[in-house]
């Protein structure tokens, strides 16, 4: 993504974020603030990001909205790791894969793991044994 492309999908999502501000509508507040993070964290603005993401968090802890928290957890995880600030990324991922793995968010608990197995690589830590599902792929045309 360019620049200007981020640039275009901040302001978009900032004035949605202040339409569902006016509505007071909570999923999409938590949606959007996890968006914007996202974006700040896509340029290597990390610390612009996380302010966003504990806001989006904040707005995700109503049993509504389980699976946005299981995700934004999951985002948060990644950008305290860009700023290496390893135990709060290793307790957010752990956080995310027990509730990604309750609503079988399969690619939110594959991130989660990758998130720590990356931390743990850091560190130096000793690896848990991460039972990391298989996934089996159909045969298509004789490959595989």
């Amino acid at each position: 993504m360019s620049l200007k492309q981020y640039d275009s999908a901040l302001i978009y999502l900032k004035n949605a974020y202040e339409i569902d501000s006016i509505k007071r509508n909570t999923s999409k507040l938590a949606a959007r603030l996890d968006l914007i993070g996202l974006v700040y964290q896509r340029q290597g603005k990390n610390a612009k990001a996380e302010p966003l993401f504990a806001k989006a968090l904040m707005f995700a802890n109503h049993p509504n909205l389980i699976t946005s928290k299981a995700i934004i957890l999951s985002n948060y995880s990644k950008n305290a790791f860009y700023q290496e600030n390893y135990k709060k990324a290793e307790e957010f991922a752990k956080a995310s894969l027990e509730l990604s793995t309750k609503l079988n968010l399969a690619n939110t608990k594959i991130g989660n793991y990758l998130v720590l197995f990356d931390i743990y690589k850091k560190t130096q830590k000793t690896q848990p044994n991460l039972q990391l599902p298989v996934v089996k792929f159909p045969k298509i045309g004789g490959f595989v």
